[in-house]
């Protein structure tokens, strides 16, 4: 059984809720730094960092265009850092970051709602588990599992 010890620094910066009469785009960015040691068991001992940075925006289409309950919305992503679970020997995986690096496109899309709510839809390049298979109450963990349902 290994020991491992983490820090987990998180910043999300994002406008708090736009009125009616707010912008009409809507930035966000976050950066999630990840670090973790192995101080015994596992494969071997040591320790590892990671990053994620994420940064888009909403375009709100009914404010800009007159488009009822419409938005585009696009983002880019960036991961940089070591697998922890190189380390650890794990199969589940050890940071809900641990990636090979890698630079893309995120979610990329129009989305629209109508009747009141009743009935939605999004198009474009899409993340499935930002709608299915979501464990709200796992979004603040770095450990792997607790995201999954």
């Amino acid at each position: 059984m290994s020991t491992r010890h983490g820090l987990l620094i998180f910043l999300l910066l994002t406008p708090a809720g736009l009125a009616d009469e707010g912008p009409a785009v809507e930035p966000n960015l976050s950066l999630v730094l990840d670090h973790s040691r192995v101080a015994s068991g596992g494969v071997e001992q040591g320790s590892v960092t990671r990053g994620l940075l994420e940064a888009g925006f909403i375009w709100n289409l009914e404010r800009a265009a007159g488009i009822p309950g419409a938005e585009f919305f696009a983002g880019v992503q960036m991961q940089r850092g070591n697998n922890g679970s190189e380390l650890a020997g794990d199969i589940q995986g050890f940071s809900n970051i641990d990636a090979d690096d890698f630079q893309q496109f995120g979610e990329v899309g129009f989305s629209q709602t109508l009747m009141d709510g009743r009935l939605a839809y999004r198009i474009g390049r899409l993340d499935a588990n930002s709608d299915f298979s979501v464990v709200e109450a796992g979004g603040e963990f770095i450990h792997s599992s607790a995201g999954y349902t």
